[in-house]
């Protein structure tokens, strides 16, 4: 029986090759006998060391009918089946068509690495998480840290120590501590000397001057009526405002309407100056304005006026037929002559002052 040494690097060497350079871009020589294995001691037990049974639980294969015979005298019938291995190595194909034929030793060994491996990357997900929120936290102030020359932990850790000293020093380092800080800012002393005395002489003089409680009752009702009459104008606009979108919008969804968007703008110029009262109205007069819409606008008037002419011939010819002789004959009035459409284009449009 081969010895278990000779078995491993045999197959190391055989898988070397089938990965074709993945180990470091090398095929195995037949120079390299380990086959790149770089610690046979990783792949052996000590010695000493308890040896683990090759059981299903530790991926061994379990044992042919053919050892069981020759080695224990097994019933051939009674022999186990090869149970199936959940693990498999993110190798590549042609590897991974190598990786039965491994020892079972070879095969558990390979498995613990790779978990071992995996497990070592779940222990740096929290660091490394942590320092991209570190980096997201300090985006924004790097180049004022780039100007100190120095790593932003140490910008961080003086940021911290002045806080504590500000904290926690005694009442008289405190001073010293901000008037260095107000030197290191650019702060002028004397401006700072005065703020500090208008301040401490605006208290001085209200613990001296004390208010009266009724006049500062009356300034705080004076505040509030105020504050509620500026409320009930902003929701009064807002309500105006909301309306005259609604109005807005019902007008442009209008089928009449479906030139709104282009005339939108000439619509709303006309009524900031007054000369369009209505929606309606500052539609028409932009219609007939816009070059795009003028041809349409005129259509229409022809429409509007040919049926006012039908609705006048209708309605002369409803009172001839109700306006009857005693003879038996119609009395007709005599109808004015009429005119042609062009006529009737030209004098509406001397009467809208289009043309003179």
């Amino acid at each position: 029986m081969p010895d278990i040494d000779e078995t491993l690097r045999s197959t190391y060497a055989n898988l070397r090759g089938a990965f074709e350079g993945d180990f470091d871009g090398k095929a195995a020589s037949p120079d390299d006998e380990t086959g790149g294995l770089d610690d046979e001691a990783t792949l052996l037990p000590e010695e000493g060391a308890e040896t683990v049974e090759e059981t299903p639980e530790h991926g061994a294969a379990a044992t042919t009918p053919e050892e069981g015979d020759e080695e224990h005298g097994a019933d051939p019938d009674a022999a186990q089946t090869k149970p199936a291995v959940a693990f498999k190595p993110p190798w590549k194909k042609a590897a991974l068509a190598e990786w039965e034929k491994l020892p079972a030793l070879a095969r558990a060994e390979i498995e613990r690495r790779e978990s071992d491996f995996h497990k070592g990357i779940e222990q740096y997900k929290a660091g490394a998480a942590s320092a991209q929120e570190w980096d997201r936290t300090l985006q924004p102030f790097m180049a004022t840290i780039k100007t100190f020359n120095v790593a932003p932990q140490v910008a961080v850790q003086e940021l911290l120590k002045a806080d504590h000293a500000l904290r926690y020093s005694a009442p008289q380092n405190k001073v010293g501590f901000l008037l260095k800080i107000a030197g290191d800012y650019g702060i002028d002393l004397n401006t700072l000397a005065n703020g500090i005395q208008q301040i401490a002489g605006a208290q001085v003089w209200e613990q001296q001057n004390p208010g009266d409680p009724r006049l500062q009752q009356l300034q705080n009702e004076i505040a509030l009526l105020k504050q509620q009459q500026l409320q009930a104008q902003q929701q009064h606009v807002q309500a105006e405002a909301s309306a005259v979108d609604q109005e807005i919008a019902a007008f442009a969804a209008d089928p009449d309407h479906e030139h709104f968007p282009l005339l939108q703008k000439d619509m709303g110029i006309l009524m900031q100056h007054g000369r369009a009262q209505s929606l309606d109205e500052a539609y028409e007069m932009a219609m007939r304005q816009n070059p795009q819409t003028y041809q349409v606008w005129l259509a229409q008037q022809q429409q509007g006026w040919d049926a006012q002419r039908k609705a006048k011939v209708a309605k002369a010819k409803q009172a001839g037929a109700n306006n009857v002789r005693p003879n038996g004959r119609a009395s007709v009035p005599t109808a004015a002559p009429t005119r042609t459409m062009e006529e009737d284009i030209e004098a509406t449009a001397r009467q809208l002052g289009l043309i003179n």
